[in-house]
């Protein structure tokens, strides 16, 4: 990963299986300072290049850098650049027709990606030249999921996302968004997992697919989210939209079980502490839009198998801010 760096001399190392049958293509350009390459292609029609066309070529220039990727399976593209000081990616394809763009744009900063299953997409994209240290971590396991997570401009920030399906070929179209803009920010975002805590343990059931859909933007500085969605079917409904324009602030959001859930959350302040839970089977519905000069602590909780719906609108005006607790069963 991006700790304890020490200069080494160019070494690169590429292992492609021998059988003449096998069509694997590596395209690449490396100009200047040390770099440390291992690619390892195993299957057929394995590619790994730049974020052209299918003969661009990969670029990767500019003091010490290192890069690991894995294919296993056939027809796994990685496209890829990344340029400046401490650069590192490190990505692992195992299965068939999963595609990865890896873009690494500044100092220091660091992607991992985990693909194990067919036919998912990933784009992880970090700095726009001179932001630093910043990391994003992609899992995706199971078939068809589409992933972009992006740090547009910022640094120290660090983004956790992961997909997650066990059930085979019947794993539905599965998206995660995922924009920050600020730094020191700490993100971590679970889809076929549930976080039970504000700690980040997660649950499993074995229980998917779901329609699942997040898109989360956050403008502003040392900023901390927890969010996951878990559906046992129920015609694949879910979402999840939250917004942040402000700093310092703590959001845990999740929601379980089959029927539609949406949570649509709208924080345009800082400091303030928001837990807004979701569960049972039944449908149910939070907006929540927050505001004003003072901090709120919110914990919303809608649970059971009975619809329930919630919309809250706030400006809170009291000089040592606003505490609101509801719960719906």
């Amino acid at each position: 990963m991006i700790t304890d760096w020490v200069p080494k001399a160019l070494i690169v190392s590429i292992f492609i299986s021998p059988t003449i049958s096998l069509a694997n293509d590596l395209y690449m350009n490396q100009v200047g300072d040390d770099l440390e390459l291992t690619i390892t292609q195993d299957g057929e029609n394995n590619s790994v290049r730049g974020m052209g066309g299918t003969t661009s070529k990969l670029t990767a220039y500019g003091n010490s850098q290192t890069m690991s990727v894995n294919q296993t399976g056939d027809s796994n593209t990685i496209k890829s650049y990344f340029v400046g000081s401490g650069s590192d990616i490190d990505a692992t394809q195992t299965g068939d027709r999963n595609t990865a763009t890896l873009d690494a744009d500044g100092y220091y900063d660091g992607l991992e990606l985990t693909q194990t299953g067919s036919d998912n997409t990933a784009h992880l994209e970090v700095g726009n030249g001179g932001d630093q240290m910043n990391y994003i971590v992609g899992t995706q396991t199971g078939h068809n999921m589409d992933m972009m997570v992006e740090v547009e401009d910022g640094s120290n920030n660090l983004i956790e996302a992961e997909q997650y399906c066990s059930s085979g070929s019947s794993c539905v179209t599965n998206d995660m968004d995922i924009n920050v803009d600020g730094s020191n920010n700490l993100v971590s975002t679970v889809q076929g997992r549930l976080f039970t805590n504000t700690s980040g343990t997660t649950n499993t059931d074995n229980n998917e697919p779901g329609g699942l859909t997040m898109d989360i933007d956050i403008t502003g500085n040392s900023n901390g989210l927890l969010a996951s969605q878990r559906n046992q079917n129920a015609n694949h409904a879910h979402n999840m939209d939250v917004a942040i324009t402000g700093s310092s602030n703590s959001v845990f959001a999740t929601q379980v079980g089959s029927g539609v859930k949406d949570i649509d959350l709208t924080v345009n302040n800082d400091s303030n502490s928001i837990s807004n839970i979701q569960q049972g089977n039944g449908s149910h519905t939070s907006t929540i839009t927050l505001g004003g000069t003072d901090p709120t602590t919110l914990s919303l909780t809608q649970g059971g198998n009975t619809a329930q719906t919630y919309t809250l609108s706030q400006t809170c005006v009291t000089a040592g801010g606003c505490a609101i607790t509801v719960n719906q069963n």
